[in-house]
C-alpha cells in the first residue's frame, strides 16, 4: 500500500520497515547487542490535512541493543541523526527509489546537496552505521509513499 507522506498510515509504515530491517538481522545471524541508535526526520509546513499551518510533523526512533524501544510520531531533538525539510523537499526525497543502480544513488545524493545548499535541508548528527538489512529501509519507504 502507498500512504502519504508523515500520515498516521505513514509513519506506522515506517515503524514496520524498522521492526523488519531488525528481524531480517536476528534471521540472518547478525549480532544486534551492540546496535544502538536514535534517528529523527521533521518536515516543516505540511499541507493543512497533514498538519496545522506553521507547524512540523514527523517521527523519531530509537533502538538500544538492537531493539526497538521507542518510535513515536512528532520531532525529538535528541536524537544522534535528524534530518529537518520542508514538506516538499522530504516528500521528493522520500520518494525517490535508489534500487542498486549506481546512477541512481549519484542522483539521490544530488538531490540531497541540492536540497542543502537551498537552505531546504538541514542534516544535524551523522547517520548511524547499520547492518546490511536496513539497506532496504529507504527504498521500502519510497515504494509506499504517495
Amino acid at each position: 500500500m502507498r500512504f502519504e507522506l508523515a500520515s498516521p498510515e505513514w509513519v506506522e509504515a515506517v515503524r514496520g520497515v524498522i521492526q523488519g530491517c531488525l528481524a531480517a538481522c536476528g534471521r540472518e545471524g547478525i549480532d544486534t547487542s551492540d546496535l544502538s541508535f536514535s534517528i529523527c526526520e521533521v518536515s516543516t509546513d505540511p499541507p493543512p490535512h497533514i498538519g496545522a499551518p506553521g507547524s512540523t510533523v514527523g517521527w523519531h526512533c530509537r533502538v538500544k541493543a538492537g531493539e526497538l524501544v521507542d518510535f513515536s510520531a512528532g520531532e525529538a531533538t535528541d536524537v544522534d541523526y535528524r534530518l529537518v525539510a520542508d514538506y516538499a523537499s522530504m516528500h521528493q526525497m522520500s520518494g525517490f527509489e535508489i534500487g542498486e543502480d549506481p546512477g541512481r544513488a549519484e542522483q539521490y545524493t544530488a538531490l540531497a546537496h541540492s536540497l542543502y545548499d537551498a537552505g531546504k535541508l538541514a542534516v544535524h548528527g551523522k547517520m548511524p552505521r547499520m547492518p546490511a538489512p536496513f539497506r532496504v529501509w529507504h527504498d521500502a519507504m519510497a515504494r509506499q509513499t504517495l
